[in-house]
């Protein structure tokens, strides 16, 4: 599924990754992508620019927040966006922490195209285990061919997590079952 921005989406993504960035800075944390310190202004600005896409594409609100801890990309659903930086790439890299849903996308301001989705814990399969790299963490990278493409029902599914999260709903569901 492809998605535009419009000029005021792609400004407001763009400065939402600078004060990411900014913040990494201050708090002096190391830049997960990228050892040099250029590259990561970018890659901010885009991650951003496709986590506002997919909000736009779902019909979710997407607050942009910054410096709010490990959680959700779009507030209220178990969505986690991820940028593929390469354009090549249509894996959906999936990490040892993950829970919830994983989007991947693709693209460069302000065209994205999302490439599918999967549940955290059906992509950790042994067959998708990437090649293990010295210090850091295993990874699974899903091939596109086994992601989702199924929009309209991660839509439904999402809204309605996010509109139970705005009314307090989702812990009571959650002790009834």
């Amino acid at each position: 599924m492809k998605v535009r921005l419009e000029w005021y989406e792609a400004v407001t993504a763009a400065e939402v990754g600078i004060r990411r960035e900014l913040n990494a800075r201050r708090k002096g944390s190391p830049d997960s992508v990228y050892k040099d310190d250029t590259a990561s202004w970018g890659t901010h600005a885009e991650a951003a620019g496709a986590e506002m896409a997919v909000a736009k594409a779902l019909g979710l609100y997407w607050d942009g927040s910054v410096n709010v801890g490990r959680r959700e990309d779009i507030p209220g659903t178990s969505l986690d966006v991820r940028w593929n930086q390469h354009p090549g790439r249509t894996s959906c890299k999936v990490k040892p922490r993950d829970t919830g849903i994983i989007l991947a996308v693709r693209g460069n301001s302000p065209d994205y195209e999302l490439l599918g989705w999967i549940r955290a814990d059906e992509a950790k399969r042994a067959e998708w285990l990437a090649p293990p790299r010295l210090d850091y963490p295993p990874i699974w990278l899903v091939p596109q061919s086994s992601l989702s493409q199924d929009f309209g029902d991660l839509a439904r599914q999402l809204r309605n997590l996010a509109s139970q999260a705005e009314l307090g709903l989702g812990q009571l569901q959650g002790s009834r079952q």
